[in-house]
């Protein structure tokens, strides 16, 4: 993980649950901790990868406490959304969206570069990219045509062996 810093590690999680998640809190409300019980339907991976993302994003703390940040973006009315989001992408995302790196002529493999030093790899990877690539679009940020989440490791399967051989 770049710095020894897990908080630094970017989110992974797939942006349909990352909004769904947040639309929920929107017609309950926001508890005093994000845990499990918030994600009740969720799977385990679901919901350590929510809890990355909150966290990468900066929208809770180490203990899982929201904050300022996480009640702007689920208060947010649908058409102010994506102003507070980009807020937060410019902040949790400076390794790519920043003056050194032109995000709007930028090839995929260039932003996985900048992913993979976060300490991300693997499949994580992959989704890592895509929350991202998806996380932009709706928070109206510019991103090259060439720049698409890269493919998933393949784990060729093992030939099994037939006897006599």
């Amino acid at each position: 993980m770049a710095n020894g810093d897990k908080s630094s590690v970017p989110g992974y999680i797939g942006y349909n649950f990352f909004n769904s998640f947040l639309n929920g809190l929107r017609e309950t409300h926001i508890p005093l901790r994000i845990d499990r019980s918030v994600m009740s339907k969720a799977s385990g991976s679901q919901v350590s990868a929510t809890l990355q993302t909150l966290r990468h994003l900066g929208l809770i703390d180490e203990n899982s406490k929201p904050n300022e940040s996480m009640k702007q973006l689920v208060e947010a009315a649908e058409q102010d959304r994506g102003a507070v989001l980009k807020k937060l992408m410019v902040r949790s995302y400076s390794f790519v969206i920043n003056d050194d790196f032109d995000l709007e002529k930028a090839t995929g493999h260039m932003v996985a570069e900048r992913v993979r030093e976060q300490g991300v790899q693997g499949s994580t990877l992959t989704k890592a990219v895509a929350f991202f690539l998806s996380a932009a679009k709706d928070a109206g940020i510019k991103v090259s045509p060439h720049v698409k989440a890269p493919a998933a490791p393949s784990h060729p399967k093992e030939r099994k062996r037939t006897s006599g051989q």
